[in-house]
């Protein structure tokens, strides 16, 4: 069995040597880290030339593409029957690989994800994960070391950070067949999965997660002024759309279309993200 790590990065020079160093010292050694360095400015690409590592694949943009689609083109180039996702400026638990590969292997599980410590920007713990819009499912107390995220939540909103996935080579195939660049690529593999009843949390915290000033998606405090955009709706949602390119490689039931159709045209998923209610 091959294992992938992906991971998009741009101007990450801060911290990108020591995110790779926790992957590649993993208690269970990894096949490949393929990175797509979205035409970074800084020395970035020449920390990463720096390991000389053969397992390293290294792409680099000729013009910025952007985090969704830079993501997505790390995901094409895979090859792996598991496929982690990874952020450039996070650090890896040594046995994160491990534990995950381990429970995908002995479930019927399509996509696993994990709890994660904060750590600011000198590696320091952020105990209170309260203070943050974090959401409710992660930071809420868990009964069991695995739970399972039902499609019917997710369509609601993502519950947990795209950095903390791992997912099957099946999942894969069907998001780069769905091709869809609107949507964010850690919300289309979670709801690839979970329509099969496949998406399962692991209530261990797996990586460490940095809050910095150049996330690329991060979590703002809970003092931040919330503000809703008033615009004219597009007239088929973006999220409807994914789901008619979803239809075509995998047929939905017609309950689900409907609940789709409600969920979306109605905005209810926006209003639940701006107004950050429990999901």
């Amino acid at each position: 069995m091959k294992i992938s790590v992906v991971m998009a990065t741009y101007n990450g020079e801060k911290y990108i040597e020591e995110q790779i160093n926790s992957i590649l010292k993993q208690t269970k050694q990894i096949d490949e880290l393929v990175i797509c360095d979205d035409k970074s400015s800084d020395s970035t690409v020449q920390i990463i030339d720096s390991f000389n590592c053969d397992l390293i694949k290294l792409k680099i943009n000729l013009e910025n593409i952007g985090y969704v689609r830079n993501f997505e083109q790390a995901i094409s180039m895979s090859s792996g029957d598991i496929i982690f996702l990874a952020d450039q400026d996070d650090i890896w638990r040594i046995d994160k690989v491990s534990k995950m590969v381990t429970f995908m292997n002995s479930e019927k599980c399509d996509l696993l994800c994990s709890n994660f410590d904060l750590i600011n920007q000198k590696d320091e713990i952020i105990e209170d994960k309260k203070k943050y819009n974090i959401p409710s499912f992660v930071i809420k107390e868990h009964r069991e070391i695995i739970t399972s995220i039902s499609f019917s939540r997710l369509l609601l909103g993502n519950v947990v950070q795209g950095c903390t996935y791992c997912f099957t080579k099946n999942v894969r195939n069907k998001y780069l067949a769905i091709n869809n660049q609107e949507v964010y690529h850690d919300w289309q593999l979670m709801l690839i999965a979970a329509y099969n009843e496949g998406v399962f949390f692991y209530n261990d915290n797996l990586i460490q997660y940095r809050l910095h000033s150049n996330n690329s998606i991060g979590f703002d405090n809970k003092k931040a002024k919330i503000e809703l955009e008033i615009k004219k709706p597009k007239i088929v949602p973006t999220m409807v759309q994914f789901f008619r390119d979803f239809n075509k490689i995998q047929k939905l039931d017609l309950i689900t279309k409907i609940r789709i159709n409600i969920v979306f045209y109605l905005r209810i998923a926006y209003f639940i993200a701006k107004l950050h209610l429990p999901i």
